[in-house]
């Protein structure tokens, strides 16, 4: 018999919410792709608040029928996948996968903290012997399905990665493979929102078209009103551990 892991909602403190007019407008606009899973690219400088944007769209996401739908189908395709990799690997590298599985999730990552040469493996996922020392370990893309990754300052990930990032952006392929991979593996249930402080014309432009719907927010130097709402979050942000 195959358990089928359950959805993990995560908890998502709001924090903050705009008083600024064309913050709102822009947060209304952010609902919209939401609620039917739609990706998006925010773009907005260091600061501006784009990760509270991203999880305020996975919290608006998770209230949406779409998100609901997902939770219907997951069993069924979850029954699916164990099949395929139970096909393809040994069970011990099956259960790796599927114990890491994160189903209904929100993730994030920062491109520009992570260090270049495991930015692939840390994506994607790498085999065992695919290089010294690796041993089995699914990608964040691999395991996060009916969720969320979000991506930050994806402009400073690796000109290496991105190839392998145009297919899993592709709406026509949405495909992953892990280094040394003997398959690919579907992106169809995740979400990716990426985010970037640098100017649109800096993004490679085959991956810009693919990327998602575009969305900018202005730098809080714009918006004194939300800046307010920011003050109370940055200090608890200092005084938690």
């Amino acid at each position: 018999m195959i358990n089928t892991p359950k959805f993990e909602t995560s908890p998502v403190l709001e924090g903050f919410m705009p008083e600024n007019k064309s913050t709102k407008e822009l947060y209304e606009e952010v609902e919209a792709f939401a609620r039917h899973g739609k990706p998006i690219m925010i773009f907005g400088p260091t600061g501006s608040g784009k990760e509270f944007l991203a999880r305020h769209y996975y919290k608006k996401l998770t209230e949406s029928d779409f998100y609901k739908q997902w939770e219907l189908d997951w069993p069924k395709k979850y029954k699916k996948l164990y099949n395929e990799y139970d096909k393809n690997y040994s069970p011990g590298e099956r259960d790796i996968f599927i114990n890491a599985l994160s189903v209904g999730t929100f993730q994030s990552i920062n491109g520009a903290t992570i260090i270049p040469k495991l930015a692939e493996s840390m994506l994607f996922g790498h085999e065992k012997k695919s290089f010294t020392d690796a041993e089995t370990t699914p990608g964040l893309l691999e395991i996060i399905k009916c969720g969320v990754l979000f991506i930050d300052e994806i402009g400073d990930l690796p000109e290496t990665v991105q190839p392998k990032l145009l297919r899993a952006f592709d709406s026509a392929i949405r495909k992953g493979r892990r280094i040394g991979g003997r398959m690919d593996y579907s992106l169809d249930d995740l979400i990716i929102i990426s985010a970037t402080n640098r100017p649109r014309e800096s993004i490679r432009e085959d991956l810009y078209y693919k990327i998602g719907a575009d969305v900018e927010i202005k730098g809080l130097d714009d918006r004194p009103e939300d800046f307010q709402n920011f003050i109370p979050i940055f200090i608890c942000l200092i005084q938690s551990p």
